[in-house]
């Protein structure tokens, strides 16, 4: 009123339920998909690996090794797709318990060195001179870091590099982890929404056109879900570095699984 004391209030109520069953309805349609797709795909696979084994011919073993890459390729957009929808659905699951982080890295950057040096690139590893331990899904953020130095390896130029870092945040109760690359960068105008689902950058999809643009989708709700947080800095045609925090304090670990969409 006039004095302004309250005289009434409006109160209204949306009914969402046919938004959550469509939504429900569009989840299961991807993993049913998803799962029925990658039986067929699996047995093109070891078909093309037998024939690869098998065939002396020079220009048809390349084309059996180029037909396993693409379903190796295939098989990556399918699990994208199966963990996407889990992670809408607040189904993606976590099994925390004490990890060391800094042997977790190690052990990723010994297993995508031979890749990344069969591609002609260098990469390296800095770790601190002391272990860390946190609390952790080791599965989840190997998936998390395998995708971040995937996109590094991917979208790095001829004879590039790829340094990891891994530092205890000064003062505070985090360490964070860095994956810097020499690549193509990323438009300034592009940043905000590298981490939406089927986002890329319009240089990445001209390099990678086969890409899922879900990569940084599922590392970010990972590292979210660790209670942690996730940055990208870029400069197009100088490199990109992703960086990501992880609490070292569990009490700062949620308790309850979230799908976070970027803001």
């Amino acid at each position: 009123d006039e004095k302004g004391g309250r005289v009434g209030f409006i109160k209204i109520i949306r009914d969402k339920t046919r938004e959550e069953e469509i939504l429900d309805s569009k989840r299961e349609f991807l993993d049913v998909a998803a799962h029925q797709l990658r039986t067929p795909i699996n047995g093109m696979s070891w078909a093309f690996e037998a024939l690869e084994r098998e065939i002396q011919d020079p220009n048809l073993k390349s084309i059996s090794l180029e037909g396993k890459n693409l379903t190796a390729r295939a098989l990556k957009i399918i699990d994208d797709l199966l963990n996407a929808a889990r992670i809408e659905g607040g189904k993606f699951g976590y099994k925390f318990k004490k990890i060391n982080v800094v042997k977790l890295v190690r052990e990723m950057v010994g297993e995508a060195k031979p890749i990344v040096e069969g591609s002609g690139m260098k990469l390296t590893f800095m770790p601190p001179s002391n272990d860390i331990v946190i609390e952790g899904d080791e599965e989840r953020l190997k998936m998390a870091l395998g995708n971040i130095i995937d996109n590094a390896l991917k979208y790095n130029t001829e004879n590039g590099s790829i340094n990891v870092h891994i530092e205890q945040v000064q003062s505070q109760p985090f360490v964070k982890i860095s994956v810097e690359d020499t690549g193509i960068g990323i438009k300034e105008g592009e940043l905000k929404n590298l981490f939406k689902k089927f986002t890329r950058g319009e240089k990445a999809s001209q390099a990678e056109p086969n890409g899922s643009g879900l990569g940084l989708y599922i590392a970010r709700n990972i590292i979210k879900n660790h209670g942690g947080d996730i940055e990208v800095e870029s400069r197009e045609g100088r490199g990109t570095s992703v960086s990501f925090t992880l609490p070292t304090d569990p009490n700062l670990v949620p308790r309850r699984e979230t799908a976070y969409e970027a803001e």
